[in-house]
């Protein structure tokens, strides 16, 4: 059993390629806890703003930064991002719901599906011009349908993934969003709880009758358990918060690095060494070590003054989750290949992975942020601010 937990041989390659197991995908990866009202129009980021969690943010600059590294052929280690983003989702979910519910499924849509869909256009329009930058991706009308609307479907490659590859963990992001807006219509207060049963149901239904249709088998994947443990980690994080504050910060601070370092050492596959470990479901290896890493993070909240570069990496975690490979392999393919680790190929990986920053930066700034405000003040009721 893989510990990354890839889609049998759906897993693509090169620069279609995601290490991760399936996120990320994240954040949701995909929250920032600003008010259209607050932002609109401004163009600072990595500010702290009202109920924000900094710790939040910074996690998924980590997670974003370490899904880069998986598309770095010499290192080919990070996806593991993905299962973090994951438990992250469902944790913020849980926090965003309890501030404001109204409209749950409405922001979550404006929040993700804009920067997808020019994402999912531009990649079409390169498959249409320029098909030999692509791996897998071509230019058939149905399969930009099925991607724009996140319908699975396998490729001539053999490969389960969308024109813009990295969102296959947006269709388990969407999915979750789904469900978590049913549970809120019917019970705001056990969202949750009923949450976690919907998604343990789907898994478990997914197990005992293997499904034959690709949408039904995708989505009743057991990686979709690690949004249950995002919701568990708030409501522990709702019980328990002061005194997660009083735990001792190099501790965390050990305990979070040795999380990480599990994470990085069997992102490849479980070492014959502790292969007792293949005993453990794949989601609950992954999502139990980026529940800790949360839980870790969580502990550090208003006690640790992130910087602002790492906030601000934070917010745009979105844009440089999806939009990083092109730029990596671009760079790769024609300037300095990194197939192999040489000292220029290394420079040069750390100046491309600051230029990622800067185009996610730029992307948030100018698209991802504005057109989400836009939506929001457009569809939405006026005069009545919604958080997230």
């Amino acid at each position: 059993m893989d510990v990354r937990g890839k889609i049998e041989a759906n897993e693509p390659s090169g620069i279609e390629t995601c290490a991760p197991a399936i996120i990320a995908a994240p954040e949701e990866p995909t929250v920032g806890l600003s008010r259209p009202h607050e932002v609109a129009g401004k163009l600072s980021i990595g500010k702290p703003r009202p109920l924000e969690l900094t710790s939040i943010q910074a996690l998924r600059a980590v997670a974003a930064t370490s899904v880069i590294f998986a598309h770095v052929p010499f290192v080919n280690r990070g996806g593991f991002g993905v299962n973090i983003f994951f438990v992250v989702s469902g944790f913020i979910i849980c926090y965003i719901s309890s501030v404001s519910p109204r409209h749950f499924l409405l922001k979550r849509i404006f929040r993700v599906v804009p920067l997808y869909w020019i994402g999912t256009f531009g990649v079409f329009f390169i498959a249409l011009v320029a098909p030999h930058l692509l791996n897998f991706s071509t230019a058939r009308p149905d399969e930009l349908l099925k991607s724009l609307f996140f319908i699975p479907f396998v490729k001539e490659s053999g490969r389960a993934v969308p024109l813009l590859f990295l969102g296959w963990t947006l269709e388990y992001e969407m999915f979750f969003y789904l469900v978590f807006a049913m549970v809120l219509a019917i019970n705001k207060k056990l969202a949750g709880w009923l949450a976690i049963l919907a998604l343990a149901g789907v898994a478990i239904a997914g197990s005992l009758t293997h499904p034959a249709s690709l949408s039904l088998k995708f989505y009743s994947r057991p990686i979709i358990m690690e949004f249950a443990l995002g919701i568990l980690a708030f409501y522990l994080w709702k019980s328990w918060g002061q005194r997660l504050n009083q735990l001792s910060l190099p501790l965390v601070a050990l305990v979070a690095l040795a999380c990480y370092a599990i994470f990085f050492w069997t992102d490849n596959g479980i070492p014959q060494s502790i292969h007792f470990v293949k005993a453990i479901p794949v989601f609950l290896f992954q999502g139990g070590l980026g529940f800790v890493i949360l839980m870790c993070f969580l502990s550090t909240e208003g006690r640790i003054p992130f910087p602002r570069w790492v906030l601000a990496i934070g917010d745009a975690s979105y844009s440089l989750y999806l939009f990083h490979p092109y730029i990596v392999q671009l760079v790769s393919k024609k300037i300095v290949s990194f197939d192999v680790l040489t000292p220029l190929s290394l420079a040069t990986l750390f100046a491309t992975i600051g230029a990622c920053f800067l185009f996610a930066i730029a992307s948030f700034v100018l698209v991802e942020r504005p057109s989400n405000e836009f939506l929001r003040r457009t569809f939405l009721s006026r005069g009545k601010p919604a958080a997230c």
